[in-house]
């Protein structure tokens, strides 16, 4: 399911929409991969396109997938170019890094995850067009020295049928 941009159309109309099986499915991998690596008490889950973060039992915060991921595509947008599906899973994905980076820094005011210089890693996201490649390092348009690095989520997985 998609929405057209229009005049008449808002976000708030929007986030009432169920997210598509590509939003709910991105976030299930998300939240997978994310869960795995943030230090305890922290968890992050996945419920209906959302990616929430936990600090133990209490809410942190939340991303909601198909606010970006299910508007019309740019049917001119070559594959991982600016408007494709590719590019904007890449868009929602760093969010979502920065999100979860934000609720552990600050709530356990340290940075995370730390460079080996001692700074706070930037959280990257890129797209070949058929996968998209997440980080979190010094630079956040590519993975050189990353000091975190998840699986590729492939789009295909994302888009196949239920």
């Amino acid at each position: 399911m998609t929405m057209e941009l229009s005049d008449s159309a808002t976000f708030e109309d929007f986030e009432r929409l169920p997210p598509s099986l590509a939003a709910r499915r991105l976030a299930a991998l998300l939240a997978q991969r994310l869960d795995a690596v943030v230090p305890r008490p922290f968890r992050v889950h996945a419920d209906a396109g959302t990616v929430t973060l936990y600090e133990g039992a209490a809410f942190d915060s939340c991303n909601y997938l198909a606010t970006l991921l299910d508007w019309e595509l740019d049917p001119h947008a070559a594959a991982g170019e600016r408007g494709s599906f590719a590019w904007r899973a890449a868009a929602v994905s760093e969010g979502v890094l920065s999100s979860v980076q934000d609720g552990v820094s600050e709530g356990t005011a340290d940075a995370w995850p730390r460079l080996a210089s001692g700074g706070i890693a930037m959280p990257g996201t890129r797209s070949d067009g058929a996968r998209v490649f997440l980080w979190y390092g010094p630079h956040y348009d590519r993975e050189v020295d990353a000091v975190l690095s998840f699986a590729p989520i492939e789009l295909a997985e994302l888009l196949g049928s239920e």
